[in-house]
């Protein structure tokens, strides 16, 4: 038996006459080989499967290069761009921010600011003599009422004088005190126009003194008196101003 070494990657069966003759990838054997020619067969098989095999490792080498060089290049021109900011982070606001710098409005903290509603109770008298020429005169006075200064009441008098002719509204005055729950008053002097028939009058008020802490007082502003109701002889005042102690 003639063994013959080679390197191989397919498996060929050849016949030369009755003899066998087996190439495989570890080595090339002649069964029962006879004379010069069988031999010489099985080196030609063996230089021809030799070059196949070259031939085909330099084709893999190839592809793999190719395939190794192509995916070099993907992942050198894929890289993902990167980018950086650099800007400071911006807070959040908790605070939501106003729509307007407009400033809320304070309130008043000003004891001398005077508005009061009084329940008026009046009743006719002869006029003064030296009122002159009048048309009416009636005392009154004020129920107490809660105000800025504290519970508040009027003592006084109004005049209200001729009406000139054609006319139906004329001339009014009134004198009197407001009075406080402590027993100090505020004497005002105040003038205006009454008008018929139902006599509603307007006047505007000026502080003239007054007592206790009220002596120096000082101030003004204005009385709403609305129509008269005359059972029981009554009215609604209000008064708005301004009364200062000093």
């Amino acid at each position: 038996m003639l063994i013959v070494k080679g390197i191989s990657s397919n498996h060929l069966r050849v016949f030369a006459g009755s003899e066998r003759i087996s190439l495989n990838g570890i080595g090339a054997e002649a069964s029962q080989a006879h004379g010069l020619d069988c031999l010489l067969f099985v080196a030609t098989a063996f230089q021809q499967e030799g070059k196949k095999w070259r031939l085909l490792m330099k084709l893999r080498s190839v592809l793999v290069v190719l395939v190794l060089s192509l995916c070099f290049l993907a992942s050198c021109g894929t890289s993902p761009a990167t980018t950086t900011s650099s800007s400071s982070p911006t807070a959040t606001p908790t605070t939501l921010p106003q729509a307007t710098l407009v400033p809320s409005p304070t309130p008043t903290t000003d004891r001398d600011s005077f508005q009061v509603d009084f329940l008026q109770h009046y009743q006719l008298i002869t006029c003064p003599a030296e009122a002159g020429q009048t048309n009416l005169c009636y005392t009154l006075q004020d129920d107490p009422s809660a105000s800025s200064l504290g519970t508040i009441s009027f003592t006084g008098t109004d005049i209200l004088y001729l009406l000139p002719a054609g006319s139906s509204c004329g001339s009014a005055e009134r004198k009197g005190a407001l009075k406080l729950a402590d027993g100090d008053t505020i004497t005002i002097h105040a003038t205006g126009q009454y008008c018929i028939p139902a006599y509603p009058v307007q006047f505007t008020f000026t502080v003239t003194g007054g007592t206790g802490k009220y002596r120096h007082a000082s101030g003004a502003g204005t009385i709403a008196v609305g129509p008269a109701r005359n059972n029981p002889p009554t009215a609604d005042e209000f008064w708005s101003g301004t009364i200062h102690q000093a």
